[in-house]
């Protein structure tokens, strides 16, 4: 079940990165390949947020579950808690357009702050 409305701070709760995971992940791959990765991160969720905004439109549950199932996979990667938290609720919880009205600003918000601390 999704959380209410007035619940998007369960997501502001999360931090919006997971240092821990990015000090993981720079000691396996570098400092400069893990920028080259974490580079990619904000177009793919630009993409992933299109994708889920159009299949909203169409009123197409299915596509948007499968974009939220991919973004919440490369977020998960990356340590990005925030956007995995709101991806796994519309992937697993979304049954009603009403949810993707209420979860895509929380999501763009998560996107949006990722970019910015980047």
């Amino acid at each position: 079940m999704i959380a209410p409305v007035g619940h998007a701070d369960r997501y502001t709760a999360l931090p919006a990165m997971d240092q821990r995971k990015l000090v993981e992940l720079r000691s396996v791959v570098g400092d400069e390949e893990l920028r080259l990765m974490l580079d990619l991160l904000p177009a793919e969720g630009r993409r992933a947020m299109e994708t889920i905004e159009t299949a909203r439109v169409a009123g197409d549950m299915d596509r948007a579950r499968r974009a939220a199932h991919s973004l919440k996979g490369l977020a998960g990667n990356f340590g990005a808690q925030r956007i995995e938290a709101v991806a796994r609720d519309i992937e697993n919880g979304t049954n009603a357009l009403e949810d993707l009205d209420r979860l895509l600003p929380i999501l763009a918000g998560a996107l949006e702050e990722m970019r910015a601390g980047m």
